[in-house]
């Protein structure tokens, strides 16, 4: 197994938002852009080395504190969202996060929504949503991402992410969860899901 030299350093929930997120920009640039979409080994690292401890912290309840603020709620949002897929990537750990991300972005979606964040900060805090097996909680995902696109269409990558929305749409619809999924949390593919399986390329990061 790798080593990694965990950091302990305590961060702020502007430090987690800042290094997710970046300065806020209509146009994320493409290392921001590599970071959210991309599967890449040093990307990963960084996440485990940084914020490993972290996460163990906020499923300790460490961290509710940081609820009360906006800038905490989108900095949870990352910790229980984005880190655990990154931290343990191919093993099926990284979804025992899952139902802490869902439900904390179904309790704290209007709050943020109407809040002054960022649109693409908006945006990544319906993706545990729109990633989700259980049909009500992507559909209030998908209606936000579909809202957040209507009212910024001149920006050009909230309709990559609309597109993970999409996409995971219709494999729900067809096969009422997602294929890329059942080997790593060890179910069966049924026949149509194996032949969807090896046909497809994995365009999105979130499919799986």
């Amino acid at each position: 197994m790798e080593r990694i030299d965990l950091m302990v350093h305590s961060f702020s929930e502007a430090e987690v938002c800042q290094w997710w997120f970046g300065e806020s920009s209509d146009e994320p640039d493409g290392d921001r852009l590599k970071l959210w979409f991309v599967k890449d080994k040093r990307n990963d690292y960084l996440v485990r080395r940084h914020f490993l401890s972290l996460l163990t912290l906020a499923a300790e309840h460490g961290l509710d504190h940081w609820h009360d603020t906006d800038e905490g709620c989108l900095a949870l949002s990352v910790i229980y969202g984005q880190f655990p897929m990154r931290i343990f990537r191919g093993n099926k750990i990284q979804f025992s996060y899952e139902k802490t991300s869902r439900q904390y972005a179904r309790r704290n979606l209007e709050k943020i929504m109407a809040s002054n964040a960022h649109v693409y900060q908006k945006a990544i805090f319906c993706l545990p949503l729109v990633c989700s097996e259980s049909i009500q909680d992507f559909d209030l995902g998908l209606e936000q991402l579909e809202y957040l696109a209507m009212r910024y269409s001149r920006t050009s990558w909230l309709g990559y992410i609309r597109g993970i929305g999409r996409m995971n749409a219709r494999l729900m619809q067809q096969f009422g969860r997602l294929p890329q999924r059942n080997r790593m949390l060890g179910r069966k593919s049924l026949p149509l899901e194996r032949a969807y399986l090896e046909g497809v390329s994995n365009q999105f990061e979130y499919i799986s």
